[in-house]
């Protein structure tokens, strides 16, 4: 929403607000004494890539025979993502396990003993659209989240002044509602994931940052903000600064 300048002072990044970005049409503009200074992603071409050679490859839970974390990280997969499948080979074990018992407890035991269902197996690339953008997030650290894709602004596809070339497209992770993020990472107003060691502590608004801004009437000024530059609202539509 603005640009800022940012440095280190006694071991805190510190920043000033340089120029706000008037294309955001908003009546009222809260500025927050923190801001991040670069979210978490992830190139398209990585994605794509990890996907090609996933590891593990494929994942296998049996109940009758399955014991350990692999067991409980296999469950787990099959639960979230293929919870038909699961639900249904649930539901057979159990039928399984009473014609087991019924079979045991019979004296004579008469006939062959039941047998268990077949082992639930799915390969990692069987996972499809929004499924592979959270198995992503799930085995790179992020997560609780889901990627979306988002126009990164800091990497045109050209560095020619001349050429038009789209901005590049990259992937973000995003909290998912209700879902806890690991350590060291938050999420914005819009839930778009960051380190927390990626934030600088907002501390003045530079000179004429939000000259000639039209979209904004009333400002939020947080107590932070020690410093306010010269010009920065001429000619300004911002009718009130609390």
């Amino acid at each position: 929403q603005f640009e800022f300048f940012q440095q280190k002072v006694n071991g805190v990044m510190r920043g000033i607000i340089s120029q706000y970005n008037n294309t955001y049409q908003e009546n009222e503009v809260k500025l927050k004494a923190n801001v991040v200074m670069e979210y978490a992603w992830v190139e398209v071409e990585d994605y794509n890539k990890y996907y090609e050679s996933p590891k593990p490859e494929k994942y296998e839970f049996d109940k009758e025979n399955s014991t350990g974390n692999a067991a409980a990280k296999a469950e787990a997969f099959f639960k979230e993502y293929f919870p038909d499948a699961y639900n249904q080979y649930i539901s057979e074990y159990q039928a399984y396990e009473t014609a087991y018992n019924k079979w045991l407890s019979d004296p004579d035991h008469t006939g062959e003993a039941p047998k268990p269902p077949a082992a639930l197996e799915r390969e990692v690339k069987d996972l499809a659209g929004e499924q592979r953008l959270k198995y992503y997030c799930d085995q790179k650290g992020y997560e609780g989240c889901t990627l979306v894709s988002v126009t990164d602004m800091r990497k045109p596809d050209s560095d020619d002044p001349g050429d038009d070339a789209q901005n590049s497209i990259v992937y973000v992770p995003r909290k998912i509602e209700g879902a806890t993020l690991p350590e060291g990472f938050s999420s914005d107003d819009n839930s778009f994931v960051y380190e927390n060691s990626q934030t600088a502590s907002i501390v003045g608004i530079g000179d004429t940052a939000f000259e000639g801004t039209r979209n904004v009437n009333v400002l939020d000024v947080p107590e932070e903000i020690r410093y306010i530059g010269e010009s920065a609202f001429e000619d300004s539509f911002i009718a009130k600064i609390s």
